[in-house]
């Protein structure tokens, strides 16, 4: 899979993270379902949900350890 099409990161004067309509499933079950995403400006950021959201699932897929789903 191309995650050049999910994922873009921005570089330049400021770097960024854009992710579009990204898709992971576990077996049957969908952890993310077309997550879209986008961060411009520098600072610390939260990923919040309950236990078993997936949180962890994206921020693994943005960094490149887990391929997403088509």
């Amino acid at each position: 899979m191309n995650m050049s099409n999910i994922i873009e990161i921005k570089r330049g004067h400021t770097m960024g993270i854009a992710v579009s309509n990204l898709v992971k499933k576990y077996n049957n079950r969908i952890v993310l379902d077309s997550i879209n995403l986008s961060i411009d400006i520098p600072g610390t950021y939260l990923i919040a949900g309950p236990n078993g959201s997936g949180k962890s699932t994206l921020l693994e897929i943005i960094v490149g350890l887990r391929n997403s789903d088509l």
